[in-house]
């Protein structure tokens, strides 16, 4: 992981968005937000830099609302 303080910044809004979508998915019982929400969490620990965390995030979060677009 990258010290960067930007990168670091970054890295906590996006878990924090993460956290939430996971929250709300497991409140209203929905698969697609659960596992976005903790793929969220999870990817910016493992991103080496910023353009490819906001690559991963974005494509993670594009898929969890089209999966939870189509009724999955």
């Amino acid at each position: 992981m990258n010290f960067d303080p930007l990168n670091l910044l970054l890295g906590f809004a996006i878990s924090t968005v993460g956290y939430a979508l996971f929250r709300w998915g497991k409140k209203q019982a929905k698969v697609p937000h659960l596992v976005g929400g903790v793929l969220l969490m999870v990817t910016p620990y493992v991103c080496p830099n910023i353009p490819t965390m906001l690559a991963v995030c974005g494509a993670i979060g594009a898929l969890a609302y089209l999966v939870a677009r189509a009724g999955g």
